[in-house]
């Protein structure tokens, strides 16, 4: 450690006083002077030394940097950096903290970051600022106290570690000079000291310090192996569509075009009411050419009949006529039914659900291809689109958490009750498992059919170690094929 340095005061300031000791060891003012008054009432010297000797840490060493000496040298302003690439100021005087967003304080230490960086702050140094400075930030050009004296604090390499900027209205005189470069020296010696390790301390021996270590690793690694051992439970989170579980498919009853669709998504149908109309200009022709069939056949039944009077040739007609006539009827009751079905009504009560009338009207149909659906929305169930990467072991009856998009702070419990054992494809353009829940507690008025969301599926209980490790360790089996 470097020699104690020694705050020299001007002959003002002197007085009878001798030399001031400020060393990192120093607790307490040198033994020549006599406590019989407090050290302030002895010499402002002294009384920054006792201050310094008193700091416990950096923070209250900046503390007293910034606000003791300028009361002994003078000044109006004072500011502490620490740091020497980036130096920042980390104390000023006459305030409690630093106010990080001051425009003073950022162009203050732009300033010094380019002068130390130039080599410039080596040394203690004057400058002044003012309107006629160039390359400085408008903010110092008009800064009050344009009288500067900056004094550095040598680090372990010999470099500036810190440093201690002094701010006056007037040219700073040569004793001002001498006592706070003095000062900037017990300054270093007492931040050298506070980054010693205390009196009494023992250091621990080099093979304790590699045994402490090994017992730390070995406890951090019992830590971990035991929390990775702790239970806990599967869960894996898929999309969900609320669905009707009781709901009937309306399909073409006839093979045509959809010439009309006489209600929209979402409303609310009755029985018997009409949904979707076919063009049956067709079938309406064939109705009437088999009418007019069961009505020939029927004038060659009567003419048949009345010939049967006469002569054998008319009695064997008879039958024939007759049959044709039954076989023309029949027709013709195959054409009024089609016609009757080219109307597409509604079986039960419900909520019609389709995508759009647009897309049915004009729209070629085979008999018993799907139209809509008439849904119960009384009764509803969760449709669960689980994607085959993320599967995991399910149960029927495991706890589901819905979260839907419509209601984001809010959650409803449910119960699996239904699971496929083969993947298939989903809306979402993959493969994926159709799961089934059913809501617990009774139906929900919030969950509305369509509704969709997220839901939260609750599996087994594994230890932690397997479900963190479950998609690394299959990825890896995947790509070495074992």
């Amino acid at each position: 450690m470097s020699a104690p340095a020694r705050i020299h005061t001007s002959a003002s300031q002197r007085g009878n006083a001798g030399p001031l000791v400020a060393s990192g060891n120093a607790h307490r003012p040198a033994n020549r002077f006599r406590q019989t008054r407090p050290p302030d009432a002895l010499n402002p010297a002294i009384a920054l030394e006792q201050a310094i000797a008193e700091t416990r840490s950096r923070q209250a060493l900046f503390m007293v940097m910034a606000n003791r000496a300028r009361a002994i040298a003078g000044g109006r302003q004072v500011f502490v950096f620490a740091g020497s690439h980036a130096p920042r100021i980390v104390a000023v005087s006459g305030l409690p903290d630093v106010n990080r967003r001051s425009p003073l304080v950022q162009d203050f230490e732009r300033l010094i970051a380019v002068l130390m960086s130039a080599g410039e702050l080596g040394s203690p140094r004057r400058f002044a600022l003012g309107a006629a400075s160039t390359g400085v930030a408008p903010t110092l050009q008009t800064y009050p106290f344009a009288n500067l004296l900056w004094t550095p604090i040598e680090g372990e390499d010999g470099k500036p570690a810190a440093g201690v900027l002094y701010a006056n209205i007037e040219r700073w005189s040569g004793p001002q000079v001498d006592f706070l470069t003095s000062a900037a020296s017990a300054y270093r010696d007492r931040l050298r000291a506070l980054s010693l390790p205390e009196k009494g301390a023992l250091r621990m021996p080099k093979f304790a310090w590699r045994a402490n270590r090994r017992k730390t690793v070995a406890i951090a690694a019992l830590s971990i192996a035991i929390g990775l051992c702790a239970p806990t439970t599967m869960t894996v989170s898929a999309p969900f569509k609320v669905v009707s579980q009781n709901h009937l498919i309306v399909s073409a009853p006839v093979e045509g075009v959809i010439e009309a669709v006489l209600v929209k998504p979402g409303d609310a149908v009755v029985a018997g009411q009409t949904l979707a109309r076919f063009a049956d200009t067709a079938r309406r022709n064939e109705v009437a050419i088999a009418q007019r069939e069961v009505d020939l056949s029927q004038a060659v039944f009567r003419r048949a009949s009345q010939l049967s009077f006469e002569d054998d040739e008319g009695r064997r007609q008879l039958a024939p006529t007759l049959a044709d006539v039954a076989i023309k009827r029949a027709r013709l009751l195959l054409a009024q039914e089609q016609s009757l079905r080219a109307t597409v009504t509604a079986e039960t009560s419900g909520i019609a659900i389709f995508s759009d009338e647009k897309s049915l009207t004009g729209r070629p149909f085979s008999i018993g291809e799907r139209i809509l659906d008439i849904a119960d929305p009384g009764r509803i169930e969760f449709e669960i689109a689980l994607d085959i990467g993320d599967s995991i072991a399910l149960e029927k009856g495991a706890p589901v958490r819905l979260f839907p998009d419509s209601s984001p702070l809010r959650s409803y419990e449910a119960r699996l009750t239904q699971l496929s054992y083969e993947a298939e494809p989903d809306a979402y353009g993959g493969l994926s498992y159709r799961l089934v829940a059913m809501p617990k507690g009774g139906t929900h008025p919030a969950l509305k059919l369509g509704t969709s969301g997220t839901a939260k599926i609750y599996g087994r209980t594994v230890p932690l170690a397997f479900y963190l490790f479950r998609r690394p360790v299959t990825a890896v089996r995947q790509w070495l094929g074992v």
